[in-house]
């Protein structure tokens, strides 16, 4: 009865201590307390260790899922591994300076890393920033999507990579970002219509904003070139703009210039239907109008329409000195 007694307590001890599969063993420490677990090894220094033992450095979650028809019946897993075993899904790596390293690994092919440093690369194994996206022209692109609230229209924000910069462009990109119009609390219009496809192209040393008109073509609403010159295809609105430039018209009160003769003027307008030195019509609309030249070339005229003004009225008064001198004589001869 003592014998059988001693078995039955020892039973559940060797079975706790060692579970025997057809690949190998399952083993606890020799020291039950640590409820530690090793698989390959017998002396577990933590609640899991797994030991290779030169065998294929592989872990994985295998769940099969069945269909009806056995040409339909799928198989889910989940792998991790290590980087040379080529995982299904997922591998653990060593990075830089010996320290691990993220991969994942669809197919053979390694999709995103995470490196040591925290740095993220999608389609590159060696991201240069905290999120490095890599590819070739027209599929580099970061989505952010939202499916509208209400009434509101479905609007993402798309980033994509375009030769030889990088491209800013979505469509209803206004219903996720709302300036209020205080008097009539209102949203105002979205940066790109409802057609969509208007959008913001960084190029090299270029900035292109573009919009669709009402046919659906896209047109170059505003450029900004490297130089810092600023082209806008339509009308531009503003409060102020100021022009800086260092020439003034001032010369024409200088003592030396030239004031051009009326009757020049006067031949000039007749023969070329608009005022010296300024450009035609027909000029002005071919090649535009240089607002900071044009505002100096109209001051030049009205400073030498003053000079006119003041010489005009220089001999206005000398007129009428001599007219009330003549109307003097006049009535002295009257009263002899």
């Amino acid at each position: 009865m003592k014998k059988l007694s001693i078995l039955l307590i020892t039973l559940p001890t060797i079975y706790f201590a060692q579970l025997t599969t057809p690949l190998g063993q399952v083993q606890s420490t020799t020291n039950p307390e640590t409820k530690n677990i090793g698989i390959g090894t017998s002396s577990p220094d933590q609640k899991l260790v797994v030991n290779f033992n030169n065998e294929p450095k592989t872990i994985k979650f295998y769940q099969p899922v069945l269909n009806s028809n056995p040409a339909y019946s799928l198989a889910s897993s989940l792998m991790f591994t290590w980087y040379n075993e080529n995982a299904d899904i997922g591998m653990i790596r060593g990075g830089d300076k010996d320290i691990l390293g993220l991969g994942f690994r669809i197919n053979g092919q390694e999709k995103m890393r995470l490196n040591y440093n925290g740095n993220v690369g999608i389609g590159t194994i060696n991201p240069q920033a905290k999120l490095n996206i890599y590819g070739a022209h027209g599929d580099t692109s970061l989505l952010l999507h939202s499916i509208g609230n209400g009434t509101d229209v479905p609007a993402y924000l798309n980033l994509w990579a375009s030769e030889p910069g990088m491209t800013y462009t979505g469509t209803g990109i206004g219903n996720n970002i709302k300036h209020w119009d205080i008097a009539s609390q209102t949203p105002f219009t979205r940066f790109n219509l409802l057609r969509g496809g208007s959008y913001i192209r960084l190029l090299e040393n270029q900035i292109v904003f573009t919009t669709v008109d009402t046919t659906g073509k896209f047109v170059q609403a505003l450029n900004i070139a490297a130089d810092g010159n600023v082209a806008v295809t339509n009308k531009l609105e503003a409060k102020e703009i100021k022009v800086t430039t260092t020439p003034t018209a001032d010369f024409v009160f200088e003592d030396n210039y030239q004031l051009p003769d009326l009757a020049s003027v006067e031949k000039h307008i007749k023969e070329k239907k608009h005022l010296p030195e300024i450009a035609s019509a027909a000029e002005m609309q071919k090649e535009g109008v240089n607002i900071g030249d044009f505002q100096i070339k109209l001051l030049q005229k009205i400073e030498e329409l003053t000079l006119y003004s003041i010489e005009q009225n220089k001999q206005n008064r000398e007129q009428q000195e001599r007219i009330q001198k003549l109307e003097q004589q006049l009535k002295a001869l009257l009263h002899n």
